[in-house]
C-alpha cells in the first residue's frame, strides 16, 4: 500500500505541476481562454475524479506495520 500511495502522490504532482506550466505558457501566449476551455473538458474530469476516488479509497486502507522499521 505504501508504493501505491507513493504512486498516487506522485502522479497527482506531477499532473498539478505540468498543468501549472501549461497555464502559465498559455497565458504567457495570450491563450489563456481557450486552454481553460480545453481544461474543462470531459476526460480532465474523470481523470480529477478519479485521483479523488483513488486518494479516498487508499485513506481508508490501514498501513501494514513493518517490525523491522
Amino acid at each position: 500500500m505504501k508504493l501505491a500511495r507513493m504512486l498516487l502522490v506522485l502522479v497527482a504532482s506531477l499532473l498539478l505541476g505540468g498543468g501549472f506550466v501549461a497555464s502559465q505558457l498559455a497565458s504567457l501566449r495570450g491563450d489563456s481562454y481557450s486552454y481553460a476551455q480545453r481544461m474543462d473538458a470531459a476526460p480532465i474530469r474523470y481523470l480529477a475524479l478519479a485521483l479523488l476516488v483513488a486518494a479516498v479509497a487508499l485513506s481508508f486502507v490501514p498501513e501494514k506495520e513493518d517490525p523491522s522499521e
